[in-house]
């Protein structure tokens, strides 16, 4: 039943995204082989090995040449050093992560570096990218893991990303506060209904519809359900 989504709009009576605060969410128990991970280095990464048996499911590949080979991965994890010579720029894993993140932006991404990163532009291309430390133990790699399978499950993180997408893309304010009503009374509801929203009603643009959908399929593959605490 799908009349829920279509209940008119009350100026004033939006449901806001901190109302999933009062829920608890069930996740599907295979993450760690379902959400695939990347790891662009150049240098053998030391806890390969050890994240593959602890069931994580991550790939590694010395250097990248064609960005739209990272497609087919949920989340994308850089050295800033030593990768990126096709497209030579002195900033390295840096201006890689940044191309990626704009071609592909409904991914999760993180960067790794052995040397302290000062340049304003550097930072500038990093932007809120996700920081790990390279020298980390295998305890903390599983955390960062962890947690990165935690936000493709997580319908406020999917929220997230989806309004920054549509801020970066000067979709109407007022639009993203209904899409934010509806997103939440269906969360509420029945999350595998997400996939049923009328993005055509917000003036949602076909390109943005589609990294939408994006999050929105990722989020349904992780989550079972969602009930009331």
């Amino acid at each position: 039943n799908y009349s829920l989504m279509l209940k008119p709009f009350v100026i004033g009576k939006f449901h806001s995204i901190n109302e999933l605060d009062s829920m608890t969410f069930s996740y599907k128990k295979d993450l760690r082989e379902r959400i695939r991970f990347l790891i662009i280095d150049d240098e053998p990464f030391v806890y390969l090995e050890k994240l593959r048996n602890a069931k994580f499911n991550v790939t590694q590949i010395p250097d990248i040449t064609d960005l739209h080979a990272i497609a087919e991965y949920n989340v994308v994890i850089c050295d800033i050093n030593g990768v990126g010579n096709t497209f030579s720029s002195e900033y390295g894993g840096a201006f890689v992560l940044s191309q990626m993140k704009q071609l592909y932006p409904d991914k999760q991404y993180a960067y790794y570096s052995g040397k302290p990163i000062y340049t304003t532009r550097m930072m500038a291309l990093l932007g809120n990218i996700t920081s790990i430390t390279k020298d980390a133990e295998i305890d903390q790699w599983t955390s960062y893991f962890d947690k990165f399978i935690e936000n493709s499950a997580n319908p406020k993180f999917a929220w997230k990303q989806m309004k920054e997408l549509c801020v970066a893309n000067d979709v109407a304010t007022f639009s993203i506060a209904r899409m934010e009503d509806e997103y939440v009374r269906v969360i509420k509801k029945n999350p595998a209904l997400l996939s049923q929203i009328h993005y055509e009603d917000y003036q949602i643009k076909d390109e943005l519809q589609t990294l939408l959908k994006s999050i929105i399929s990722n989020l349904i593959a992780s989550l079972v359900v969602a009930t009331a605490l």
